[in-house]
Order: C-alpha cells, then structure tokens, then sequence
C-alpha cells in the first residue's frame, strides 16, 4: 500500500511541476560539445508562432559551471522569419553579480540561468521561425558553457482599469 502512495505522489508531483509552465510556447536547450563553446558551432532553435495578435517573451538559457571565467557571456543572435527576413541582435548575458555571486540556480557545481532576451514583442507572421545563437567572447573557445537555450513564452498581459 506504501508503494502504491509514493508511486502515486511522485506522478503528482511530476504532473504539477510540468502543468504549471502553461505560459511557455517552445524550450529547447543545446549541448555543448566537452563543455567548451567554439564559436564556430551554432546552436539552431526552430518553433511555430501560430497567434500573431498576442505578445511573447524570448529567453535565453545559460548553462555553466563555477569555474567559468567571466562574470557575463556575450551571444550573437539572428532570428529569420517565415518569410525569410533575417534580424540581428546582440545580448549580454550576466551570469554573475559584482561580488561574483552566481545568478540562477545552483546545484553542485553547475548553474542554469534564463535571461531575458525580449519582453513583451508581436511576432507579425504565422509559421516557423528560427533562432540562431553563437557566442560573442573575444576568443574562439569558450570553456566552462555546458548548455545554451532558448524559450519562448506567451507574455502576461497587463489588465488595465
């Protein structure tokens, strides 16, 4: 009977923790091949926008461990249309406070941290769109960078009185 409970709360916990992402649209993460960004290797994110009348949020997800070197990692995104029309951006992401403290969450010694990359934007065609990220670090490896991501969520929308 013990065995039926912890089955069934396991189930519930899994359940819970998965349905309470309701907002997100796409979440992809890529693995960095022996944990060291090389900045030929270009992670290549697709998802479909289906409702052009609602505003998104884009994240990127950072994955590194304490040993990394730098405070923040520098990214170069290009995202292209449905329609094939290409925009450029670039993203500093700060991975760590001035006093050299982690941002994210920490277990052992990996961190995973989501930056905000855009709030609130209208995505104006339907269809498929992709994401393209490399880093932007002054040089050509950039070790310590387990995993880097990108989600893509419905953005709250602000009732007004």
């Amino acid at each position: 009977m013990k065995k039926h409970k912890i089955v069934l709360l396991l189930f519930l916990s899994v359940w819970l923790l998965t349905s309470c992402d309701g907002n997100k649209i796409y979440e992809s993460n890529v693995e960095i091949p022996k944990g060291s960004w090389d900045i030929e290797h270009v992670a290549q994110f697709k998802f479909a926008i289906e409702d052009t009348k609602i505003p998104y949020n884009l994240k990127v997800n950072v994955r590194n461990t304490e040993f990394y070197m730098s405070q923040n990692l520098w990214v170069f995104i290009k995202t292209t249309s449905p329609s094939s029309k290409v925009q450029y951006d670039t993203l500093n992401c700060l991975l760590a406070n001035d006093k050299g403290e982690w941002l994210g969450e920490g277990m052992g010694d990996i961190w995973d941290l989501s930056v905000p990359y855009k709030q609130s934007i209208g995505f104006p065609e339907k269809g498929q769109y992709t994401v393209e990220i490399k880093h932007g670090m002054r040089m050509q490896k950039v070790p310590m960078i387990m995993e880097i991501g990108l989600r893509v969520e419905k953005a709250e929308i602000e009732e007004k009185d």
